[in-house]
């Protein structure tokens, strides 16, 4: 790689960073405008079309991203873990609080009681994790283990599930992250038109800076709506974990499946985009049903596990057929790992190995007030 493309490719970065610190989506908007002025002045420059996410459609997120809606429900293998106590305690007494329940900001309550439950269950499951150090098989692993077996050594496919947890790894993940208010943008080429998809996700979760979209670190996102209008959440989620997956894919990511749900606080629906680009979706999950709680809260217990098992401190598997293997069939079962191979795999490109090079320096963007 050219000395100049390093250093351009450092300058953007850097520029993200500050614009990611901006509070508006028209200020962030406007800065990518001006690093791409910076970068393309003049007749080389492409103009964007931009499409927000709360604009966007369905149809005009799986065209733009080549994607397509699989034909099975994405469903939970199993509900190991029951709901704590306090996570049923503060919504009884959110309902009885006489909140207004019309108004988004109730709705963003329950929502985050179960983000933190779960992110509070999540924890206490990696820390019991790591006191066991045994390499060998338990009871409690070895149905998951024999699912993964499974998997991995047959073409036939089951109706895909999302598994509570993943085989131990030999080094611990990151710790997961949420980030609420995540200002979320990419750059998408499609044929001869290039679009600018961008958007604020209620949360994102992911691993590392909130700053650090361009590393591919966010794996999850939420959007909450008012009941009245859940029925727009599904194109504004899917812009977003299209976003991500996008993002990942450009960071050179290997596993590049994306997941999340839509939610009035009381309807919950799963989606995830899976690496071959298909979308799935789970039945929609009512809280006034019995039972139902104790499922939502397992679906986002395993889709955090699954997301700490993509963070770069997970054990990959050496490159060889049975990465191969384990690649092609193990998001069947959304059984999430990160394999960081040496060479192409699929249409997904190998990381940019930077030498060392006398680098030159390049002003800073003057950003738009606020």
């Amino acid at each position: 790689m050219k000395s100049t493309d390093r250093v351009q490719k450092k300058w953007v970065v850097q520029q993200l960073q500050r614009a990611a610190g901006l509070k508006t989506l028209a200020g962030m908007q406007k800065s990518q405008k001006a690093i791409m002025d910076m970068l393309l002045p003049g007749e080389n420059r492409v103009e964007a079309k931009s499409l927000t996410a709360g604009d966007a459609t369905v149809d005009q997120i799986m065209e733009i991203f080549e994607l397509k809606f699989s034909e099975e429900e994405w469903e939970l293998c199993e509900e190991s873990q029951d709901v704590p106590p306090p996570l049923s305690y503060n919504l009884r007494q959110l309902k009885m609080a006489f909140y207004d329940n019309s108004s988004e900001a109730f709705n963003r309550i329950a929502i985050d009681y179960l983000i933190v439950a779960c992110k509070i269950k999540h924890s206490e499951l990696l820390s019991k994790q790591s006191t066991d150090d045994s390499p060998h098989q338990t009871s409690a692993t070895a149905p998951i283990l024999d699912q993964a077996s499974a998997i991995a050594g047959s073409s036939t496919d089951a109706r895909p599930t999302i598994p509570f947890m993943a085989p131990p790894n030999l080094s611990p993940p990151l710790p997961i992250r949420v980030f609420p208010e995540m200002a979320l943008s990419v750059r998408v080429t499609k044929g001869c038109k290039e679009w600018l998809i961008s958007g604020i996700a209620d949360w994102a979760l992911g691993y590392g800076e909130r700053a650090a979209l361009e590393d591919g670190t966010v794996m999850i996102a939420v959007e909450a709506k008012r009941t009245e209008n859940l029925g727009q959440a599904e194109a504004q989620l899917l812009a977003y974990l299209a976003t991500i997956r996008q993002l990942r894919i450009q960071a050179n990511k290997t596993n590049v499946t994306t997941q999340g749900f839509y939610s009035d606080g009381q309807k919950y629906t799963f989606v995830c985009i899976r690496n071959d680009g298909s979308v799935m979706l789970s039945r929609t999950y009512n809280l006034l049903h019995k039972g139902k709680l104790k499922t939502v809260f397992n679906f986002l217990l395993s889709m955090l596990d699954t997301a700490a098992k993509s963070s770069p401190h997970t054990s990959p598997s050496k490159p060889g057929p049975v990465q191969d293997k384990e690649i092609q069939h193990f998001d069947r079962d959304v059984f999430v790992k990160v394999f960081e191979a040496e060479e192409e795999i699929g249409s997904i490109t190998p990381p940019i190995v930077y030498h060392d090079e006398p680098e030159e320096e390049w002003p800073d963007i003057p950003l738009p007030p606020e």
